[in-house]
């Protein structure tokens, strides 16, 4: 047995570290531990207002902060070991992004805050993984899920507040209004009401809802795992984004295909009653839930309301192609991009609107990082799938990575520490099982 694999059971035996598998008892501690790192990053809109802390000057976020320090106790109490026991089909290329998304940092012409988009990147993609992986290992996995979809929980319940009743708490308030306050108080009584949940962004909020539905599916109290469902997909039919749609697309595609024959038939009854009773919202309850059905008309460009919405995709399609125009005569630029942030503040000089980024996670890589960026950031991504495809028939949580990499090609995801936790997750459960140390199924017969 190698050192690796003995020190977690050594600590556990000492009561150091590590959770009992006769008493199923973990140090409270790591329970903190992992309560902090959901709070922070599912239950405080850090992109949406939320006061940073400033050290010497500079500020910090919360997220930043809680996975700095959670690292660095669990790197004290391994003795260093959390950082040499890594999976090699994630973690090495993830680092060569970080590298060249440093590169593309110092040649931004806000070096200052590409610095930042750095530091948090890796914090996310980086030290989170190593943080839950290790744990995983610890055999704190299972608590870990439970906390989880118990902090996803209160986020969902908050969310449903706001769309049933139109309710905001003070404080949540306070902070969106701070971010932008005109933009904010618009989201908040415009007439198509999209639920802005705990981030500040229907699009953010909801995806952090779709990405939390294969833990939802491992708890182990049915009943608790049937409401769980239930209101996560409550939440994100109110949140009313293509994006999220599509995500639930994918990752009910994935549901079916590793369910057995018993799941895939109440699957498919489950999937029949829900779409009869959406036709029947949309056609007896028109009147009373008007906002919701011409919301979602819109999103998917129905009837008198999809001009809008056909105007939006072509604007986003002409930007795709524009961006390649930008490296014509510029082969320093055509592989190592423009600088972080540079996206946006160009996109902005276009006078779009509303519209201030690209949109799209391949495109803004391509546009800030370069060729290299892009091409590191696509084997992250491209070797987590391919590396761990025996998961394809036995592992829901292949398809929840598969969706958010899909929904890239609708928004940028990479600058955000709030969903991207419960992605990171996914990849550490994928790492996890394929070492064998869990065989059993991810979704419950």
């Amino acid at each position: 047995m190698n050192a690796n694999s003995a020190h977690p059971r050594v600590l556990r035996r000492q009561g150091k570290l590590g959770c009992s598998g006769h008493t199923r008892r973990c140090p409270t501690y790591l329970s903190i531990m992992a309560a902090a790192l959901c709070v922070v990053h599912l239950l405080l809109p850090i992109e949406r207002g939320f006061p940073v802390v400033r050290i010497a000057g500079y500020p910090v976020t919360l997220t930043l902060l809680v996975s700095t320090l959670s690292m660095l106790i669990l790197f004290m109490g391994s003795n260093g070991r959390i950082i040499t026991s890594f999976p090699k089909k994630y973690l090495p290329y993830q680092l060569v992004v970080v590298w060249f998304f440093l590169i593309s940092a110092f040649i931004s012409d806000d070096v200052e805050a590409s610095l930042f988009v750095v530091l948090s990147y890796c914090a996310t993609f980086v030290l989170d993984f190593l943080i839950i992986y290790y744990l995983f290992k610890l055999g704190f996995r299972q608590h870990f899920v439970n906390i989880m979809c118990a902090v996803v929980a209160v986020a969902a319940l908050i969310g449903i507040a706001e769309s049933v009743f139109r309710y905001y708490m003070p404080f949540y308030r306070d902070w969106f209004l701070t971010y932008n306050y005109q933009a904010m108080q618009h989201a908040m009584t415009r007439s198509d009401f999209r639920v802005l949940g705990t981030l500040g962004n229907p699009i953010i909020y909801s995806v952090v809802m779709v990405l939390a539905f294969p833990f939802a599916l491992e708890i182990r109290y049915r009943l608790l795992r049937i409401l769980m469902v239930g209101i996560l997909l409550i939440v994100t039919v109110f949140a009313v984004s293509t994006t999220t749609a599509m995500m639930w697309l994918v990752l009910l595609s994935g549901l079916f295909l590793v369910s057995g024959r018993k799941t895939r038939f109440k699957f498919l009854i489950a999937a029949v009653a829900v779409i009869v009773i959406a036709l029947l919202i949309s056609r007896f309850l028109k009147d009373a839930m008007g906002s919701l059905v011409s919301g979602w008309s819109r999103e998917f460009a129905v009837g008198e309301q999809a001009n809008e919405q056909l105007i939006n995709i072509q604007i986003r399609l002409d930007l795709f192609l524009w961006v390649f125009t930008r490296f014509t005569y510029d082969p320093v630029s055509l592989l190592f991009g423009h600088g972080l942030k540079s996206a946006i503040l160009t996109v902005q000089t276009l006078g779009l609107g509303s519209l201030a980024t690209l949109d799209n996670t391949y495109t803004t890589i391509f546009f800030e990082s370069g060729a290299l960026g892009l091409m590191a950031f696509l084997a992250v991504g491209s070797n987590v799938l391919v590396g761990h495809r025996w998961a394809i028939r036995k592992n829901l949580h292949w398809y929840s990575i598969l969706s958010l990499l899909v929904a890239g090609f609708a928004f940028t995801t990479i600058y955000y520490a709030t969903f991207n936790l419960i992605w990171v997750a996914s990849v550490a459960t994928l790492a996890f099982d394929t070492q064998g140390r869990s065989n059993r199924c991810i979704v419950p017969s």
